[in-house]
């Protein structure tokens, strides 16, 4: 499961609002507010599903941006060696 977190930038006296429509979206958890912009971490199913909540992140009214600051798909891809090991079998 991509795990990924973000920061996402908006103006201080919008946050409410901008905080109030990233509460609707499943997977999102927000942490506190920054001097950079809101902490939002999020947990998706696939990598493509990261990338389309990565875009409605940002098409969000009143986001100027979505700044990715950690991104996890350790689990999405096999290591080299998960992958020696089902191809010996």
């Amino acid at each position: 499961m991509p795990v990924s977190s973000y920061i996402v930038r908006c103006r201080a006296e919008l946050r409410p609002r901008v905080r109030e429509a990233l509460r609707r979206l499943p997977g999102v958890t927000l942490g506190p507010a920054g001097a950079a912009g809101l902490t939002v971490v999020a947990e998706t199913d696939s990598l493509a599903a990261t990338e389309a909540l990565e875009a409605r992140l940002r098409d969000l009214p009143h986001v100027r941006d979505a700044v990715p600051v950690y991104l996890n798909f350790e689990d999405v891809f096999p290591t080299a060696s998960a992958a020696a090991s089902t191809s010996s079998d």
